[in-house]
């Protein structure tokens, strides 16, 4: 409980009262001029004893302290700090994008490759050759090809592929389609041979057969009837395809120079074929009785086959490479023996009517042989870079 000012002055009063009481009780009187005789006789021991038993009366004082209504706390409210303000950044302008064009959709077929008849060749100086090329798949949209020699000096190629050797050296020629599939001829140029009698000819190189194949590995024959036979060589840039045909027995058959064979009694023989380097492939060929006087007797009897035989069942070939298919028929007295030949993929190998397919582009491709009567033999063909 706190005091009030005005009680506050009451109690001080009453305390400097009875001070003040105090002071003078205790105060001795003091006499002015000469001190008087004592005129009661008495001894003043005897006074100031009695000084000293006077004692004053204490007043009591009633100090009425009245409580006042209690004063709630001040609450000093704390100052709350200033936030500094955070300075506002100004909003980025976005460009406003401009409405692109749809693209029109590419549906050009795109070149897969540029096939050459050659990879090297050699030519005098002063002298032409005309590169052989073809651009794969046959239906490619844009066939276009850009035709460049890494040396002018030894060799130059004209738009068309057409090589002019200009002096002794070698050069690479490029040919490049318009999505930059490339190939490429190697090119040596060698100087004309002196007229001079002590002068050495410049060799010529050759590129000799790594593989020979007939197109019958068995064949039957009637007498007096006949049989060609193909020789296949590979590589296909071989320079020399000459080959030698000889007969094991000449009695029974024989051949030429060509391949042809022709039955001359019954029996069997052996036909073989080889190249210049030494290579051999050989069919074995029975000559049976020829039945030609009873089909003349009977003109209206029409003889189908009644099997085919397709060879080889499968072969890989490099694009660019031609092949001859080997097909026997059955039997030997066969009348009908047309034959349709169909390929499954013709961009990427084709057939002629006579059998032979050409590697046009990298895949597999089926080609079927067909006779009259409905008769199928196919073979899978695999065509590589």
């Amino acid at each position: 409980m706190e005091l009030t000012k005005k009680n506050l002055i009451i109690v001080g009063g009453i305390i400097l009262a009875l001070l003040l009481g105090i002071v003078l009780l205790s105060k001795k009187p003091t006499q002015t001029g000469q001190t008087n005789p004592n005129p009661t006789g008495r001894d003043f021991n005897e006074i100031e004893e009695e000084k000293k038993v006077i004692t004053p009366t204490p007043t009591t004082v009633i100090v009425k302290i009245t409580p006042t209504k209690a004063v709630s706390p001040t609450l000093t409210q704390t100052p709350t700090p200033t936030n500094t303000p955070t300075p506002t950044s100004k909003p980025t302008r976005t460009p406003t994008r401009r409405p692109t064009a749809t693209p029109i959709p590419d549906n050009s077929i795109k070149s897969t490759g540029v096939s050459l008849n050659i990879t090297e060749l050699h030519l005098e100086k002063d002298s032409s050759y005309q590169v052989l090329f073809r651009i794969e798949p046959n239906d490619t949209t844009d066939k276009s090809v850009n035709w460049s020699s890494n040396n002018g000096n030894v060799a130059t190629v004209n738009n068309d592929g057409k090589i002019t050797a200009k002096s002794s050296g070698d050069a690479v020629i490029m040919a490049k389609t318009s999505n930059n599939k490339t190939n490429f001829v190697r090119v040596f140029v060698f100087e004309k041979p002196s007229q001079s009698a002590t002068s050495t000819p410049v060799p010529k190189i050759s590129i000799y057969p790594t593989r020979i194949f007939l197109n019958y590995s068995t064949a039957e024959v009637k007498k007096g009837e006949y049989l060609q036979l193909r020789a296949n060589l590979e590589p296909i840039n071989v320079t020399d395809f000459s080959t030698k045909w000889t007969s094991s027995n000449a009695s029974i058959a024989i051949v030429d120079i060509k391949g042809r064979v022709t039955a001359k009694s019954l029996g069997n023989v052996v036909i073989t074929g080889k190249t210049v380097n030494g290579l051999e492939d050989k069919v074995d060929i029975t000559v049976i009785e020829n039945d030609r006087d009873s089909l003349k007797s009977s003109s209206n009897l029409v003889v189908y086959p009644t099997k085919i035989t397709l060879s080889p069942p499968s072969i890989s070939l490099n694009v660019g490479n031609i092949y001859q298919m080997s097909l026997k028929i059955e039997p030997s007295n066969v009348t009908k023996r047309n034959i349709t030949w169909e390929s499954s993929s013709p961009d990427i190998v084709i057939v002629n009517p006579a059998g032979v397919i050409t590697a046009n582009s990298p895949g597999k491709a089926t080609i079927t042989a067909k006779t009259d009567n409905g008769i199928i033999e196919t073979s899978t063909i695999s065509v590589l870079f």
